[in-house]
């Protein structure tokens, strides 16, 4: 993204210029070799142990951005933090190196003490 987003972050501001972003090349959204090693060293590794955990992560990325959103529009940093991390730190659990690097460029504004 070429465009600057001044201080304080307004959530109409940050929506927009996530909405001119282009999407990145087609990528595998978990990365099945770092999910599989994180949990060979399991005892109870199986496909239905693996199946299980991305299930229960697709059920909580919704929560995830919407608390990340409300944060927002509330200007609540902490609640941010909270929320981008959590996000960040599941995401890398499983393999999902994509959507945790885009966590981890949010966790960047964390500097940032006036959302908006």
């Amino acid at each position: 993204m070429n465009d600057y987003i001044a201080k304080p972050i307004r959530l109409e501001e940050l929506r927009k210029a996530i909405g001119q972003c282009r999407p990145l090349s087609p990528r595998e959204p978990i990365d099945v070799k770092s999910l599989e090693s994180m949990l060979k060293g399991s005892d109870s590794f199986s496909p239905e142990l693996i199946n299980n955990r991305i299930y229960r992560y697709l059920q909580d990325i919704p929560l995830k951005l919407e608390a990340i959103v409300t944060a927002i529009e509330d200007g609540n940093l902490e609640a941010f933090k909270r929320a981008t991390n959590a996000l960040k730190i599941i995401s890398a659990n499983l393999g999902a190196n994509r959507l945790n690097r885009l966590c981890y460029e949010l966790d960047t504004i964390n500097s940032y003490t006036n959302l908006q």
